[in-house]
């Protein structure tokens, strides 16, 4: 039986050997950060004529800025300087008894 999801990771695997944005620090470059809709429609760099690593985005339903919001914030501020992925020390804060991964890149 064909797994549900062999597209979607046959697509990640190859947009993680491409991935040309690993050099960018995990800061948002142009100290902004942006509360917007989960709608995948949106384009949020696109659309304020920002560049990958210009700002920090956060999608959710209705772009409330709920506590998690502001849970989310506040770490990648003070903690890490920026948004990060797995292995990051935001994420270790936030959830302690979750064991990190090691970034291959």
């Amino acid at each position: 039986m064909s797994d549900a999801f062999d597209d979607v990771l046959k697509a990640n695997a190859e947009y993680a050997r491409r991935f040309a944005l690993g050099g960018l620090v995990p800061k948002a470059g142009k100290g902004l950060a942006v509360v917007t809709c989960m709608d995948s429609r949106i384009e949020p760099l696109a659309m304020l004529g920002l560049q990958p690593g210009d700002a920090k985005i956060l999608r959710n339903a209705g772009a409330r800025v709920s506590d998690d919001v502001l849970r989310t914030l506040v770490l990648a501020v003070h903690l890490l300087g920026g948004i990060g992925c797995s292995s990051c020390r935001t994420r270790a804060a936030a959830w302690p008894s979750r064991p990190t991964t090691t970034s291959t890149s």
